[in-house]
């Protein structure tokens, strides 16, 4: 096989030879690594130069991150563990959305946007998981001060509603589901509903299961309108002694 290496050293010595100089030590002419460098391969004016041997694969202590690898002798870059981005994941609750979590959070909603790679032009969906890029401490505080918005919003809605009546349980039927029962049944939104079922799986409701309804004050109070109106004109019926289109009773 052609190797370069001693064919090299080979034309070094026969050319020395012919020009009548010293021939070095036979040691050039054995075939050399050319990634090793020894001391007797090193002649100089003065000497052998001493020389620390490198063998392929070691790494200077000076600088341990920078390896030689193994065949042609290129740098490698260490393998390096990913680290988890900053900040704790919270799910998403019905009737949460990016400015309300920002405003809770200290943030902007540019920076809940930039944390998880997401598009502030699409709402955020129940059970949807978002990292709010804040250290332990801070997500603690977080953590209280988003139950505490919650309870604070419902307290708001419920005294627009003229404070809450009662609580009633209703038996899911079939083809029902969580914002049919919100809408038809309660009269409310949603995320009121929810606040009610905390640990209701509002998302799978099966056939028979009870779920709590709110009843307010003003469904109350148009309920009792509404059969005000009915019992007022029931009884004015009898009154008249006729129907509409019965004619009067001759006297």
């Amino acid at each position: 096989m052609f190797r370069p290496s001693t064919t090299r050293a080979a034309l070094v010595l026969l050319t020395l030879a012919g020009c009548g100089g010293p021939v070095p030590d036979a040691t050039l002419a054995q075939e050399a690594d050319p990634l090793t460098l020894s001391h007797q391969t090193l002649p100089s004016a003065e000497g052998t130069l001493p020389s620390t041997e490198l063998p392929l694969g070691a790494f200077s202590e000076e600088s341990p991150e920078l390896m030689v690898a193994e065949g042609p002798g290129l740098p490698v870059v260490p393998d390096r563990v990913p680290t988890e981005p900053e900040g704790v994941l919270i799910t998403i609750r019905t009737g949460e959305n990016l400015v309300g979590i920002a405003s809770v959070a200290g943030l902007s909603v540019e920076d809940l946007v930039e944390a998880n790679g997401i598009d502030a032009r699409h709402a955020l969906r129940p059970g949807q998981e978002l990292r709010i890029p804040l250290d332990d401490d801070l997500a603690h505080a977080f953590a209280e001060a988003r139950d505490f918005a919650r309870a604070d919003r419902l307290d708001r809605y419920m005294a627009g509603r003229g404070g809450l009546v009662g609580v009633e349980s209703h038996a899911v039927r079939t083809g029902e589901t969580a914002w049919g029962i919100a809408r038809e049944q309660a009269g409310v939104p949603v995320w009121v509903l929810t606040a009610f079922n905390p640990d209701t799986g509002l998302d799978s409701l099966g056939i028979g299961q009870r779920v709590k309804v709110p009843v307010f004050a003003d469904s109350v109070a148009s309920i009792d309108e509404a059969s005000s109106e009915d019992e007022t004109g029931a009884a004015a019926l009898p009154a008249s002694g006729r129907t509409p289109t019965e004619p009067a009773a001759r006297e």
